[in-house]
């Protein structure tokens, strides 16, 4: 079954990307808590994702938006497709 792009549907992919990082962030923050020599330079990692992550999400929003995201656009749909 093809995916019709919507707005909806690029909305629906970017918030569970989103939460999927989310989800991931959780883990270097255990492992930091479970491992003190990893505590400076995890601490570095996660300033640096926090940082990073809001713009890298704007990002990809405008890309889908623009004429140029074809490729990307197809990307996206492919990975929210239903498995078959």
């Amino acid at each position: 079954m093809m995916m019709v792009w919507t707005d909806a549907a690029e909305a629906g992919i970017l918030e569970r990307v989103d939460a999927a990082i989310a989800d991931t962030s959780k883990e270097p923050h255990a492992y930091i808590k479970a491992h003190a020599e990893f505590m400076e330079i995890g601490d570095r990692m996660l300033q640096q994702w926090a940082l990073t992550l809001p713009l890298s999400l704007k990002a990809a929003r405008a890309t889908v938006r623009s004429s140029k995201s074809d490729t990307l656009r197809r990307a996206l749909m492919a990975w929210n497709a239903p498995a078959e």
